[in-house]
């Protein structure tokens, strides 16, 4: 029984540090999209200014 319960406790370790290890990853992801969607809007921007 004690056997099993360690199991368990290294599983749920396991699954917290891939689950905080894919956090980490998405939240190091989204600035990078963030500023090419800022960088997309302000070549949307300058097109529409010299076409006016």
């Amino acid at each position: 029984m004690e056997g099993k319960k360690k199991n368990s406790n290294l599983q749920l370790e396991i699954n917290n540090l891939i689950d905080n290890a894919v956090n980490n990853a998405v939240a190091r992801r989204n600035p990078v999209e963030d500023l090419e969607d800022a960088l997309q809007l302000k070549w949307q921007h300058r097109l529409l200014v010299k076409q006016s």
